[in-house]
């Protein structure tokens, strides 16, 4: 909420027209109204959906929710034995994905089955529980060609159904599905029809990318190599900064990175209907240097000009974010989570 503040702040001072749908409000005391409610309306675990300030931010709805169900699951099933609370959780997993159109939020039960197994394993406890993938598990791990071929296989598999391909949404979905022949059209029709109905651009791509982060979770894990990998010095940055990059991304992007492609040609990001400052800017004033037709789609000078600025700007406001929002609601949840354990 405060960083939506300080987006407000930022488009009212600099007069940059907004990257929110609505533009402004009539004056400043309405807009921050305007912020208020919607503040209230975040906050409102059954409606809410995201700020209208960053759009971006649906996904910490999508947390917010996740979170509190799986608080509600492991109040109910605390009691159990450990065999029973994995596999019942594995059956609401599968339950959720296979039943209803809410893969992503299988995905936090999923991670929380994995992270209570990697604990099991931790203590030496996971040969004293029977789960019926055990004999696989003990196969693979008495024969290390065929462990390192499975593994390699499943991430494989997970890269493969983690660029599964967003369909447009302004076409007919057997149109959209016939722009991307290229595609198993198998793995079209696997798809359960509750997320046609709920939206063939984002429903299909929840349902697959929800199995595509299972097996990457799986399989990174046990490979040491993508382990090292990921445990290396440029992606632990990235996860220390992660939550600030996905709060400022946008404004960055929306301003600073909008205004190189205008320079390098790609004129749709400033055409007629552009509002200041970007209808002032010359479209294609550096196309001679960086042109917007050279290359595939995605490798244009332009665009490859426009992620080296940006990024390491982007890099630098979320370092920033991190010392004004995230580490302060670190401090603040740990003094709020002492004081309330002082009550009991």
């Amino acid at each position: 909420m405060l960083s939506a503040l300080l987006i407000l702040l930022f488009y009212w001072i600099t007069g940059i027209d907004p990257n929110w749908s609505g533009g402004f409000a009539d004056n400043f005391f309405a807009e921050l109204w305007g912020w208020v409610k919607d503040c209230f309306q975040v906050l409102n675990y059954f409606t809410a959906f995201a700020s209208y300030y960053n759009r971006v931010t649906w996904t910490i709805i999508i947390e917010l929710k996740g979170s509190m169900m799986v608080f509600g699951w492991l109040f109910a099933i605390h009691g159990l034995r450990v065999q029973w609370r994995i596999l019942l959780t594995l059956g609401l997993s599968v339950a959720l994905v296979l039943f209803s159109s809410y893969a992503f939020y299988a995905a936090f039960f999923i991670g929380m089955m994995m992270s209570e197994i990697d604990l099991l394993h931790e203590s030496g406890e996971i040969d004293k529980i029977w789960l019926p993938w055990n004999p696989l598990s003990n196969y693979l791990r008495t024969r290390r060609l065929a462990r390192t071929i499975v593994l390699h296989t499943t991430l494989l598999v997970a890269l493969l159904l983690a660029s599964f391909p967003v369909l447009k949404w302004d076409l007919p979905p057997e149109v959209a599905v016939a722009r991307c022949s290229s595609w198993p059209s198998s793995l079209f029709n696997m798809t359960p029809p509750q997320y046609w109905d709920k939206g063939a651009t984002s429903g299909i791509r929840d349902f697959w990318y929800f199995w595509a982060a299972w097996l990457l979770a799986v399989s990174i894990k046990e490979l040491r190599w993508a382990k090292e990998l990921f445990e290396s010095s440029f992606p632990q940055y990235l996860g220390r900064h992660s939550f600030s990059l996905y709060l400022t991304h946008l404004v960055v992007g929306s301003t600073f990175s909008r205004t190189i492609l205008i320079l390098c040609g790609f004129g749709y990001h400033g055409g007629p209907k552009a509002k200041w400052p970007f209808n002032r800017f010359p479209v294609g004033a550096w196309s001679g240097l960086f042109p917007a037709i050279w290359g595939p789609v995605g490798w244009q000078p332009g665009v490859v000009l426009d992620l080296a600025l940006s990024l390491p700007l982007m890099f630098w406001v979320a370092e920033i974010g991190t010392k004004v929002f995230d580490r302060p609601s670190v401090r603040m949840s740990a003094w709020m989570w002492e004081k309330w354990k002082s009550m009991r």
